[in-house]
């Protein structure tokens, strides 16, 4: 029987991004059609897939009510969902790094300050030997409102940081030159193995990586130490996954984690010519055994 699978979208990619369009050619190869579908159309019939892969949802920290209560209406309805609806939930708040540094993942350190606090950015910097800092929603995604704050300019600082948590939650990080003068990793990884790796850095004179934002993306080799740091975090994901990617910084040999992707990262399948075949074969593969998203795969 041939199988149907949704690409999750969203509006302004409807079509998905060309090199995302990769996997569903090698998915037909395989006998499995996949075809783009967008999240929130009401007209989508989701019961009509056999699965659905969240792909380019990149609107979701724009929508992240509508988007969780659509995740749960896929739950409820016992649609396959790839990664599981437990793990976006887990995933979707910037919090999980704390989980994950209590897991022994070394993370940027990260600070969290929930909305509405009343917070003297300056003190917090200075107590913690912090000039630069990095201010972003605990619900955010492509450096949205991601600002950078100096304990030199306060009244600045304390602007940005008030103006965050008048909508929500936002998370407090020491800025780490490397991002600027090393770049910034990406891991893939495909139902549990290392598929490849990217390297991103930002345009001369910014702080952020993303192609959006002028960043400069190009395949690249980790060293085996590295790569054992970024496999490492996966052990601490509760649940099972199709895919995952963990973005980090190399401060002296050291991986500190800054994401784990599980919900819709960017795996850049132009960049190695066989990713999204191996993409494809994990699909295929889960497809197969019955493995994968359904919300009673995912460990509590």
């Amino acid at each position: 029987m041939n199988r149907r699978i949704a690409f999750a979208t969203c509006r302004d990619l409807p079509e998905l991004r060309p090199d995302e369009c990769l996997p569903i050619a090698a998915l037909a190869r395989l006998g499995i059609e996949a075809e783009p579908a967008i999240w929130d159309d009401p007209g989508v019939r989701w019961e009509a897939y056999d699965s659905v892969i969240l792909r380019t949802v990149w609107d979701y920290h724009l929508k992240a009510v509508a988007f969780l209560e659509w995740v749960r209406s896929l739950e409820g309805r016992r649609v396959r969902l790839w990664n599981s609806a437990a793990l976006v939930r887990w995933n979707i708040d910037k919090r999980y790094l704390l989980d994950l540094a209590a897991r022994g993942v070394r993370i940027i350190p990260t600070v969290v300050f929930e909305p509405g606090a009343r917070i003297d950015v300056v003190h917090e910097l200075e107590q913690r030997g912090w000039s630069r800092a990095v201010v972003k929603p605990a619900v955010s995604a492509s450096a949205y409102r991601t600002v950078v704050v100096e304990a030199r300019d306060p009244a600045a600082a304390q602007v940005q940081v008030n103006a965050l948590l008048a909508t929500g939650a936002c998370l407090l990080q020491p800025f780490v030159a490397e991002v600027v003068e090393s770049g910034e990793w990406s891991f893939a990884f495909f139902g549990g193995r290392f598929s490849h790796a990217i390297l991103k850095r930002p345009q001369p004179g910014d702080f952020r990586v993303q192609e959006e934002h002028g960043g400069i993306i190009r395949a690249a080799t980790p060293s085996a130490s590295l790569l054992q740091q970024a496999q490492r975090t996966l052990d601490c994901i509760p649940g099972a996954w199709l895919y995952a990617r963990v973005d980090g910084i190399e401060t002296a040999g050291v991986l500190l984690v800054m994401e784990l992707e599980l919900i819709d990262p960017a795996f850049y399948f132009d960049r190695d010519p066989a990713a999204a075949e191996r993409f494809a074969s994990c699909v295929y593969y889960w497809s197969e055994s019955g493995e994968g998203g359904t919300a009673d795969t995912a460990r509590p």
